[in-house]
């Protein structure tokens, strides 16, 4: 149930929201892959908006949104504290109105950084309660007047009753993909939560949650593809992209888009390295996510030691805040050379082939590679894995 809903219009908005000279950097924090696409486009979109939306609007409360519209509500972050740690939560909710085989979704989700000596960011990780119904309600009015949520006995003992009350809001006519017009519609507002319990299932982060997010953004889009309040981005017009340059070496096992998978690479120039890691559970109605990512040396992630027959690499965690243990990747295999491609760095444009070895990453005896995740230590198991060398051209 949890599938990758339309954002055209979502990905308009967020351009033409750079294009008037909204900051986009808070968005690049990284999420659950199986709704990453989304995700990110909703907290792109959420951190990029002016403080204030100007355009007011005549209201229209008493008629429903079209039939097809993506509505999507997520909440401004609210800060607490967890066990001594400071955490975010933040909360989404869409739908496809009257769409058959499209279930509302609702998530919560809650994330955290660390900080190095000099109080950089130095390591975040986040956990998603996902949860998805036919029964769960969700409508709204046009100008997303009447918004209403309410989740029902879909998910006990997680309740969800709310609606939002916007204050400002901000309409414009479009071109739909299937042909004819609609008005895409985005308001700032409040939200007034009769019920509101989120039973995360894991202790003893985060246990049942019953403090309600205060305000949100909506959005309502009919399936605009140009017009609207993004049309003014399409204007331009994109000649050429390359590919940012990627790592000097990379070890991948599991897939983004599975539940559990892992990451290891060195940056660009060998100056420094990074872990990452997710895992997660799902049911035919909720879906719980994991995600954790840390900075470190590259003293702890030496280079490669290959052969045309093959290649072994060491993964240390030395000085990551979200990773203890260690990993060894092994291919008897020879590697795969690409052809000669070209990617950016910032202006430049850099050439470089890689060599591909296939092989398996093996937690190391007594202190396996593991993920510090708050809800609970996850370490490497064995599995199939691929390490990437780059060898840039000069």
């Amino acid at each position: 149930m949890f599938d990758r809903k339309r954002v055209c219009g979502l990905a308009m908005i967020v351009l033409a929201v750079a294009a008037l000279g909204g900051s986009a950097a808070g968005a690049q924090a990284s999420v659950a892959p199986r709704v990453r696409e989304m995700r990110a486009a909703k907290v792109l979109f959420a951190r990029s908006l002016p403080a204030r939306l100007r355009a007011h609007v005549p209201s229209t409360a008493g008629v429903s949104v079209s039939t097809g519209t993506d509505l999507v509500l997520f909440t401004d972050p609210l800060r607490m504290q967890v066990h001594g740690l400071s955490y975010q939560m933040g909360m989404s909710a869409d739908t496809t109105v009257d769409q058959f085989g499209s279930a509302p979704e609702l998530s919560v989700g809650f994330d955290r950084t660390s900080r190095g000596v000099r109080g950089r960011i130095n390591g975040f990780q986040e956990h998603v309660y996902w949860f998805s119904s036919t029964d769960m309600v969700m409508t709204a009015d046009q100008g997303l007047t009447g918004l209403h949520i309410d989740t029902r006995r879909s998910f006990h003992p997680t309740r969800v009753t709310m609606n939002f009350v916007p204050d400002e809001v901000r309409s414009a006519s479009c071109r739909l993909y299937f042909g004819g017009h609609g008005t895409q519609s985005v308001a700032e507002g409040t939200l007034d939560a009769n019920v509101f319990r989120i039973h995360t299932g894991t202790l003893p982060f985060f246990g049942t949650v019953t403090t309600a997010p205060q305000t949100g953004i909506a959005i309502a889009d009919p399936g605009c593809i140009s017009g609207g309040l993004g049309g003014v981005a399409f204007g331009r017009t994109v000649r050429r992209y390359h590919e940012p340059c990627q790592g000097r070496e990379s070890v991948v096992a599991g897939s983004p888009f599975a539940d559990t998978s892992w990451e290891a690479e060195v940056g660009y120039r060998g100056a420094r390295a990074y872990l990452g890691a997710q895992t997660g559970t799902s049911s035919t109605t909720n879906l719980v996510e994991h995600f954790a990512v840390g900075l470190q040396t590259t003293t702890a992630m030496p280079r490669p030691e290959r052969s045309r027959h093959g290649a072994v690499a060491k993964i240390g965690t030395s000085g990551n805040p979200m990773f203890s243990g260690s990993a060894t990747f092994v291919s008897h295999r020879r590697p795969s050379v690409s052809r000669v491609h070209v990617c950016a760095v910032g202006r430049h444009l850099r050439r470089f082939v890689a060599a591909r070895y296939r092989g398996t990453l093996s937690p190391d005896d007594g202190a396996p590679l593991t993920a510090l995740f708050d809800t609970g230590g996850y370490a490497l198991e064995r599995s199939s894995a691929l390490l990437v060398i780059r060898s840039y051209l000069r």
